[in-house]
């Protein structure tokens, strides 16, 4: 079990290192690998990156993806949601599942997910949302 995050770690360094490393899709990527792995916090990182965009620290702009049907919705999007769910960040995340409902619904998937991710957040408004 512990060999799992070190490879995760090695493997998103690499492609850190890598290429595509000012790309949003590499952002991407190495996001939904942490997401994967529960790990919240280092996931919220790349995926905000991936859709929003902005600066890497060595000032290298990176472009957000536009939400799209297929994988930006259905992963990066919905999975920055979620991550932020998981950091009791529910007024973040209201707003990235939100923009979902409103710009693809037939995404059937995304749209699913970002509903349910607006009910659960309505849902523990009360209550800090339970750690994983």
């Amino acid at each position: 079990m512990q060999t799992r995050p070190l490879t995760l770690i090695t493997t998103a360094s690499a492609l850190a290192a890598s290429s595509l490393a000012h790309a949003p899709v590499g952002f991407a990527n190495v996001g939904t690998m942490y997401y994967r792995s529960n790990l919240y916090n280092q996931a919220v990182i790349y995926l905000e990156k991936a859709v929003r965009g902005g600066t890497t620290a060595d000032g290298v702009a990176v472009q957000g993806l536009p939400l799209a049907p297929g994988r930006v919705a259905d992963e990066y999007y919905t999975f920055y949601g979620w991550s932020l769910v998981r950091l009791n960040r529910c007024d973040e995340a209201v707003d990235i599942f939100y923009f979902i409902i409103q710009n693809i619904q037939d995404d059937q998937l995304a749209y699913y997910n970002a509903t349910e991710g607006v009910k659960f957040c309505q849902d523990t408004l009360e209550e800090p949302v339970p750690e994983p």
